[in-house]
């Protein structure tokens, strides 16, 4: 995680200490499940259509129905959970639940990093407390857990024995970054599970027969997690709108790393799958998904793909061998049939554009690439654009934005993963093809404008997210992995690719929404009924058969009409991105806590 006043600073639900603090005190039991044969398991978070169509019922416009699914096997998936993820300011993040009962804690997905850690009761002026409410949430209090633990020197997992903030023998770590950020934070163990719905706890669920894709049955898959109670925040730590993180490095300590080790998921495998709105509402903008255990195809608009990562352990490395830029624009790896978009080739040394690797940090906002690609970059650019480069602010119209050129990566694949294409790359999304016939197995990686270019709605201007000024090694933060699954595929020691909109709400938003309910029917009061005369002749007449009722649809079907146009909606409480100064992160180290 590259360490900017954005990228720290930017990835939380903004939901209000008085909404989070009654969402902790909440807790709905649900029928249980567990995972299928196949190990399949879903849950997911409050998606941003609840809030759009709570607007539109303000503006006495139409709400469309949803569909509901139903419970079923995820294809290509032996072992998944499914879950949103929220966007923040350029990062993304989600709803882990800790405790019991549970209390929520918002954090970072972080492939940059391996600890898990948020603020507890023992910090002070930590950016959670109700005076000074930076956080989404209040901190945790580990005396209203019934299964905390604080572990024991013995049983340290990361840390050491030693002294901190006042307490004694107690296992100590933290984090520190050049700029002058840090954490400290003492061990604890407790019941955790995450996803589920946004502002509301699960109680615990026995194991069940149903398939694991409902959000409602996210607590059946609770595990023990070790993680850091953060006691001492400095910097941009205290001040985020994010409570913590989540570390998804390839380290024994990861977040995935543990959930494997409890047996929740069958494979060491989790996928990103990241989108992006301008505005970010404080209730929660769904923007993506995130997979434990595998990947879901069914994201998919494109086969996956695999590149090698480079590194046995710790960050995952891609090696990039050719980098382009297409004029034209356009979001996938295949050319927009019918438009003129010509692909050029940069004139950059392979071995300088990569140094000591490109790095996937998903807790990176922004994108920085080696200094040697700023040249030809620069050239090139100015060639197709007319004007110069920069990362300063320009006033972009929509038609201007889709014109700007699209970023193309090409990717070292795994070595034997995409032979099945052989015969006929170029038929397949993804793969370089003849655009580089010496190594047609290759994978291309858009990065179109819409994704490197960002919305300052304080400024009222667009400005640049790639930053082309790294010494030894890359970073591909958020905004390059967006418009893609990222499988992340670590006994394999691979990265899967797969082109994907991340619309999470459009698989699984249904589950959230209520059933449809049935009015009574209201019976019409009888009438008195009148003496009979005997010697009346009969008027009775044959009763009326009543036409057929159609039964209401239990299971309304997805709405087909247009997306409503995100700029013109209006939400409750609504906070724009804001464009924060970039303080760039040379280094970061991990430090031990040792007072004795």
């Amino acid at each position: 995680m590259r360490l900017t006043l954005r990228s720290a600073a930017l990835a939380a639900t903004v939901f209000g200490s008085l909404a989070a603090a009654g969402a902790q005190d909440s807790t709905v039991t649900f029928q249980g499940a567990t995972q299928n044969a196949d190990g399949v398991i879903s849950f997911p978070l409050i998606p941003h259509h609840v809030h759009r169509e709570r607007t539109r019922r303000e503006l006495g416009q139409e709400v469309p129905e949803r569909r509901r699914l139903p419970g079923r096997q995820l294809d290509g998936s032996p072992a998944v959970q499914v879950g949103a993820l929220y966007q923040g300011y350029g990062t993304h993040y989600v709803d882990l639940w800790v405790g019991t009962p549970p209390q929520r804690q918002t954090v970072i997905v972080d492939t940059g990093s391996g600890s898990t850690a948020f603020p507890c009761s023992g910090c002070r002026d930590c950016g959670g407390q109700t005076d000074a409410m930076f956080h989404t949430d209040l901190y945790f209090m580990e005396k209203n857990s019934d299964s905390f633990q604080k572990m024991e020197c013995d049983h340290c997992f990361k840390g050491h024995c030693g002294s901190l903030n006042g307490m004694q023998k107690v296992c100590s770590f933290g984090m520190s970054y050049q700029e002058g950020s840090s954490w400290s934070a003492y061990e604890g163990r407790d019941v955790s599970y995450i996803g589920g719905p946004h502002d509301m706890a699960l109680s615990r669920i026995a194991s069940g027969t149903e398939p694991g894709d409902n959000p409602l049955h996210a607590s059946a898959f609770s595990f023990e997690l070790d993680f850091g109670c953060q006691v001492l925040l400095k910097g941009l730590f205290r001040t985020q709108l994010a409570d913590g993180i989540m570390g998804m490095e390839n380290v024994n300590e990861s977040f995935w790393n543990q959930m494997f080790d409890a047996k929740i998921i069958k494979e060491k495998k989790f996928s990103l799958c990241y989108s992006r709105h301008d505005t970010v509402e404080r209730g929660g903008t769904e923007s993506g998904a995130m997979t434990m255990g595998g990947t879901d195809t069914r994201l998919h608009s494109s086969p996956m793909l695999y590149a090698k990562n480079t590194k046995e352990s710790g960050m995952y490395t891609i090696h990039v061998r050719k980098m382009y830029l297409r004029e034209g624009g356009g979001l996938s790896a295949t050319p927009d049939k019918g438009k003129n978009q010509v692909t050029h080739l940069l004139d950059v040394d392979e071995k300088k554009m990569n140094g000591n690797g490109i790095i996937l940090d998903s807790g990176t906002t922004d994108t920085y690439l080696s200094r040697a690609i700023a040249g030809p970059f620069m050239k090139k650019w100015k060639e197709i654009v007319g004007t110069a480069y920069n990362n300063n602010g320009i006033n972009l119209t929509p038609e201007q934005m889709a014109a700007l050129p699209t970023i193309l990566f090409q990717v070292q694949p795994d070595t034997g993963s995409n032979d099945e294409y052989d015969k006929d790359p170029d038929s397949v999304t993804g793969l370089a093809g003849s655009l580089d016939p010496e190594h047609p197995t290759d994978i291309i990686m858009t990065m179109p404008a819409s994704h490197y270019m960002e919305w300052d709605s304080k400024r009222n201007y667009h400005v640049s997210r790639l930053y082309l000024t790294e010494g030894y090694r890359g970073v591909m933060g958020a905004n390059s992995l967006m418009g893609h699954d990222f499988l992340f595929d670590i006994d394999a020691q691979r990265v899967g690719i797969a082109e994907s909109n991340c619309d999470y709400t459009d698989l699984y938003g249904g589950y959230l929404q209520p059933e449809p309910e049935v009015p009574p029917v209201q019976e019409e009061p009888e009438e008195p009924a009148a003496e009979e005369d005997p010697e009346a002749p009969s008027t009775e007449e044959e009763p009326e058969v009543p036409p057929a009722v159609e039964k209401p649809n239990k299971k309304p079907d997805a709405w087909n009409g247009p997306k409503p146009n995100k700029k013109s909606e209006v939400a409750e409480e609504e906070s724009t991105v804001e464009e924060k100064t970039d303080v760039k992160k040379k280094s970061k180290r991990e430090h031990h806590n040792d007072d004795d």
